[in-house]
């Protein structure tokens, strides 16, 4: 096997990138930004037509909706897609935080995910 992997500069890049090959196969136009910090993804996710839904620990912007990863999602609604960028090393039971983001996304749902080198 010899496929070429492509490298990017950063998180964003990488993000982007996978929102632009991914997201119409998403079921829904919902995206879950977890970890959201001050809504660097806003605006890449809305030109793309999706619907930003920002989560964090800590609110940093007034959009952003409070949720502790040991918890289950506060919102009812299944999303389509989940960028989860940086977050998965801060948590202290990271297997219960992705069973949770796992109950938060639709069947056939993405995660879009990136962990520091």
């Amino acid at each position: 096997m010899n496929n070429k992997i492509k490298e990017y500069t950063n998180r964003s890049f990488f993000a982007y990138d996978m929102l632009d090959n991914y997201f119409s196969l998403s079921p829904n136009s919902t995206i879950s930004d977890i970890g959201s910090g001050f809504g660097f993804m806003e605006s890449k996710i809305e030109s793309i037509g999706g619907k930003w839904q920002p989560f964090d620990y800590v609110k940093k912007i007034e959009k952003s909706i409070i949720w502790d990863l040991n918890d289950s999602c506060p919102i009812i609604e299944k999303t389509g897609t989940v960028i989860f960028l940086e977050v998965l090393e801060h948590l202290p039971n990271p297997q219960l935080g992705l069973k949770n983001i796992s109950n938060h996304i639709e069947k056939d749902g993405i995660l879009i995910l990136s962990v520091p080198n």
